[in-house]
């Protein structure tokens, strides 16, 4: 079989972007696979512009953020505006010869500028123009079918996705019906809480249909991006939605 490449999509800003860049750390370091990165941010929002071009994540982990500088500043990904023209024709060039494409961008924070649709409508139309049908895509907990069971936690987030932050629910809502609707051999991952604080463990669970258990409250970040490197190496879904966490304590 043939080296893999990687396409990678990820924000210069926010928790999902978090993830998108350790998948850049993840990939870059496993042998034999080729990373071709694009970063996007929103033109929009001051903060954004301002984070160019975002080497750091919010992670508290000794020594994490150290070598995540160095993988992406080594990957040397082009820096775009999600709203531009130079967006397409980057995310052309970074998606031809690929074997898959991971989009982790935007965030779930509130009082944010959301792009998380406009970017996937632009991955696709790039993906198709390529042909290239494997996609994975880093959506939330809450949106969808999580398959979890009832819990104060997945109340407690319903309420919040649906008052506080219903501008990154409908954002995410619709990121995922572009996914649905494009033909593609996607994966949606979902994870649970990205909590900087999180120690990275070096796996995690996927939940992709009921009566499966519960998953703890968050995983870490860089363990959310090994999920999504081994899913678009090694698929194991197909159309088809996961949320993904840790397992819960006294749980192997």
């Amino acid at each position: 079989q043939m080296a893999p490449t990687l396409a990678i999509i990820y924000g210069t800003r926010g928790g999902l972007s978090d993830v998108g860049k350790l998948v850049v750390l993840h990939a870059s370091v496993m042998a034999g696979v080729t990373v071709q990165p694009v970063a996007v941010y929103d033109g929009r929002d001051e903060a954004d512009v301002a984070s160019r071009p975002g080497h750091e994540a919010d992670v508290t982990e000794a020594g994490l953020n150290v070598v995540l500088v160095e993988a992406l500043r080594k990957a040397n990904a082009p820096v775009v505006d999600v709203h531009s023209d130079a967006t397409d024709a980057a995310l052309e060039a970074a998606i031809r010869g690929a074997d898959a494409v991971v989009c982790a961008f935007s965030s779930r924070q509130p009082d944010r500028p959301r792009y998380l649709t406009i970017g996937m409508l632009k991955v696709v139309k790039a993906m198709q123009a390529c042909r290239v049908s494997r996609l994975v895509v880093l959506s939330s907990f809450g949106i969808g079918d999580d398959f979890m069971p009832l819990s104060p936690i997945k109340v407690l987030w319903a309420c919040f996705l649906n008052t506080i932050n219903n501008a990154a629910k409908r954002d995410l809502i619709t990121y995922e019906a572009v996914v649905e609707a494009s033909g593609l051999d996607y994966a949606i991952l979902r994870p649970m809480g990205l909590t900087p604080t999180e120690p990275s463990v070096g796996k995690y669970t996927m939940r992709t249909a009921p009566k499966q258990g519960g998953l703890q409250l968050s995983i870490a970040k860089s363990d959310m991006a090994l999920c999504c490197v081994q899913e678009a190496l090694a698929p194991t879904l197909h159309r088809a939605a996961a949320t993904v966490g840790a397992e819960p304590p006294g749980k192997k």
